[in-house]
């Protein structure tokens, strides 16, 4: 564990007795050891004032430091301040002082014993020039001051102690009219925070010559900047929702338009021109101002309408999504698959799946083979050539264009000209069409259900009389 000791205190009253007040502040100077060693880095400090020297309440404002140095262990803390109201019964002030290591966040400050006296004289910031006033707690609260003034200063200027005298500088902050500004060689009402050059044309300028936060703004819950016009509240940047609308919280950071704003849209703005807009109604356009759907890029490269339709090309989809290609353009609506295409929209309105050629005007190209569920209509079902050859009947080839992964399959028997075909599926709810394979013209052939639906018993025929010889089936 580590351990803090302050051994050596010395305190600088800066309350005097002189023609200019000085103010209520003080300076602190001690050795702070850190596990018995001369501390060096930055500390966090904290110092209360007590009225006694244990126990009792805090009598004035905290006064604290972030990362304050200390080197070789000498802690120096100039102007503690509490305000002159703090001393003024006259009563001893004791100082509880708090300090932690800043580069250790886990550890907790740890509390200085024992409390260190601070000796005032009482009344000793009351002004010299009270006797004259008709009240007089300080300076700052004297009332009918006489006579006052600084070497070469006007009313309204910025004084600066130069070591020797005070007296009036150029930059110069002014109160006037109710208006907090500053002059800068004769330009006026503008206030620069920070280096000051010729380009700081703006009312306000706070700039930086170092990589870093330069503004930032603290505060509590539901903490915002807003931004008014004329008097009245366009928008603001910052925490307003806090969980008043569904599905906001405390975490939430807010850009947007202010509640009494009804009718001004928001811009996000590339070189001054608006690139993504949010209309008063929530609705959202990117190169579009004046979106009509929830959601529009440009005029109609897409757009989701208020009925929850896409369209593509189109501002008026009157399905759930429409695509609309332009004359010129050669393909509509492709969908690809690894770069490759496998369903295409043509110009010419008709459709290719799988990546092949053109097709056919309002027609339909296919590249592969298709196939559909067993007990519906339209395309064929199986294609089968088979030796219809008795006992020596065989299976030349065959293709099932079902859902149904099973094979096609045929049986011998014994009869000459003869054959049973096997299908996977039910075929007797289907229609079917035989041919004889032949180059005569004379043969003929024709299949029949007889003892199982999905078996064909097919015979084939020359001239009249059975005969071995090959047959096709198509199943539809």
């Amino acid at each position: 564990m580590k351990h803090l000791l302050l051994i050596t205190t010395l305190i600088f009253s800066n309350f005097v007795m002189a023609q200019t007040q000085l103010g209520s502040g003080f300076n602190y100077q001690g050795a702070l050891l850190d596990n018995g060693i001369p501390a060096n880095g930055d500390y966090d400090i904290i110092v209360w004032a007590y009225p006694t020297a244990t126990d009792g309440s805090v009598i004035a404002p905290v006064f604290s430091l972030v990362s304050h140095p200390v080197t070789d262990g000498l802690l120096n803390i100039d102007n503690i301040d509490f305000g002159f109201t703090s001393f003024a019964s006259g009563n001893e002030i004791w100082l509880e002082i708090l300090v932690k290591n800043s580069a250790d966040p886990a550890t907790s400050f740890e509390t200085l014993t024992p409390r260190q006296l601070l000796s005032a004289v009482p009344y000793s910031v009351k002004s010299e020039y009270s006797d004259t006033t008709d009240f007089a707690f300080n300076a700052g609260t004297a009332g009918n001051l006489e006579n006052f003034s600084i070497n070469n200063a006007n009313v309204n200027d910025l004084i600066s102690f130069n070591g020797t005298e005070w007296v009036s500088i150029t930059d110069k902050w002014q109160y006037q009219n109710n208006v907090l500004s500053t002059t800068n060689n004769s330009v006026v009402d503008k206030v620069v925070i920070g280096p000051s050059s010729s380009t700081n044309t703006a009312r306000l300028t706070v700039s930086s010559p170092s990589i870093g936060i330069i503004t930032q703004f603290e505060g509590t819950d539901r903490t915002y900047n807003e931004y008014r016009e004329n008097g009245i509240a366009k928008g603001y940047v910052g925490s307003f929702q806090s969980g008043i609308n569904a599905g906001t919280n405390d975490d939430d950071f807010e850009i947007g338009t202010s509640s009494t704003n009804s009718s001004g849209k928001m811009h996000i703005t590339v070189q001054a021109i608006p690139q993504l807009t949010v209309t008063n109604n929530g609705q959202v356009g990117i190169g579009n101002t004046s979106p009509t759907g929830k959601f529009q890029v440009d005029s109609d490269a897409l757009i989701v309408t208020t009925s929850d339709f896409v369209g593509v090309g189109t501002t008026i989809p009157n399905a759930k999504l429409s695509v609309n290609a332009a004359a010129n353009v050669n393909k509509s609506f492709v969908v690809e698959n690894d770069t490759v295409e496998k369903f295409t929209v043509h110009q010419n309105g008709g459709s290719s799946i799988g990546f092949g050629l053109t097709p056919p005007s309002d027609g339909l190209y296919v590249e592969g083979d298709i196939k559909q569920k067993f007990n519906t209509n339209g395309l064929m079902k199986y294609m089968v050539r088979a030796n219809c050859a008795g006992p020596a009947t065989s299976l030349t080839s065959f293709y099932n264009g079902t859902n149904n992964n099973g094979s096609v399959s045929v049986a011998t028997t014994n009869t000459l000209g003869r054959c049973e075909v096997n299908f996977p599926t039910n075929i007797n709810t289907r229609y079917w069409q035989v041919t004889s394979v032949s180059t005569d013209g004379i043969s003929n052939a024709n299949c029949h259900t007889l003892t199982s639906n999905s078996q064909l018993v097919c015979q084939r025929t020359v001239a009249g009389s059975i005969a071995n010889g090959h047959i096709m089936i198509l199943v539809y």
